[in-house]
């Protein structure tokens, strides 16, 4: 096993905690606060870590990909899988601002 297949693997691993983490912050951790029979008004949202999850994983996919051996697909298809939870990567970003559009377009006095 070479080194970069080592740096390759800790990088889907670390993006994958960590598109794993913003995911609970952002849906996870808001169901838990109701169902524990809280106020709304108590709730205090959390930040995660935008772009570095699912960045990490595909970064660390192609790296594996292109200079060390890609294992077999189950992983590749997992990660990418955990990658698209990620609600704070570009594919959510992207996903917000068409959703916001499309709104917009259906009902003209929607708040921008």
């Amino acid at each position: 096993m070479s080194i970069v297949s080592v740096i390759a693997g800790a990088l889907v691993a670390g993006g994958a905690a960590i598109s794993c983490l913003n995911f609970y912050l952002s849906f996870v951790r808001y169901a838990l606060h109701f169902w524990r029979g809280r106020s709304p008004s108590e709730f205090r949202r959390k930040s995660g870590f935008p772009l570095v999850g699912s960045l990490g994983v595909v970064i660390g996919l192609a790296v594996m990909r292109l200079w060390a051996s890609l294992p077999a697909m189950p992983l590749p298809a997992l990660a990418l899988g955990i990658a698209a939870l990620d609600t704070g990567g570009v594919h959510w970003f992207i996903m917000s601002q068409g959703w916001g559009w499309f709104e917009r377009k259906r009902r003209p006095n929607w708040p921008d």
